[in-house]
C-alpha cells in the first residue's frame, strides 16, 4: 500500500536579524563587500558568520584578538565574553608567588628567545 501524499513541508521560520547582524550588514554594504568575503577575514565561512548575525550561534572568542576586524566587532566578542575573561585574569593575578614578565617567565613561555 502507497503511502498517501502529504502537502509541502511547513516552510522554515526564518530568523529575525540581531543588532549585531544588523551592523554586519551595513558594514558590509558601506565597505562593499561580500558575505562570503568577510567571513574569510573573520575566520568563519559565510554560513557561520550568517548564524552568527541571527544569534543562531555565538560569537567567537577570537575576534577579541583579530587586529584586522571591526572594532565593533572585536568589541561585540569582548562584551559576550566579559565575565569568563574577568574570571580568568582573577584566576591568575590570584596565584601565589606569580611574578609578572619576569626574565624568568619569559623563558619560559618562549618569549625571550635569543
Amino acid at each position: 500500500m502507497k503511502k498517501p501524499k502529504t502537502d509541502k513541508a511547513a516552510p522554515r521560520k526564518r530568523r529575525e536579524m540581531t543588532n549585531l547582524g544588523k551592523a554586519v550588514q551595513h558594514y558590509l554594504i558601506d565597505a562593499g563587500l561580500t558575505l562570503g568575503a568577510f567571513a574569510g577575514e573573520c575566520g568563519v565561512n559565510a554560513t557561520g558568520l550568517s548564524q552568527i548575525m541571527v544569534g543562531a550561534k555565538p560569537i567567537p572568542r577570537g575576534w577579541i584578538t583579530i587586529v584586522k576586524l571591526p572594532i565593533f566587532l572585536r568589541q561585540a566578542a569582548a562584551i559576550q565574553y566579559r565575565d569568563a575573561i574577568s574570571a580568568e585574569h582573577e584566576a591568575v593575578t590570584n596565584l601565589k608567588g606569580w611574578a609578572t614578565d619576569t626574565p624568568e617567565e619569559r623563558l619560559l613561555v618562549g618569549k625571550d628567545e635569543k
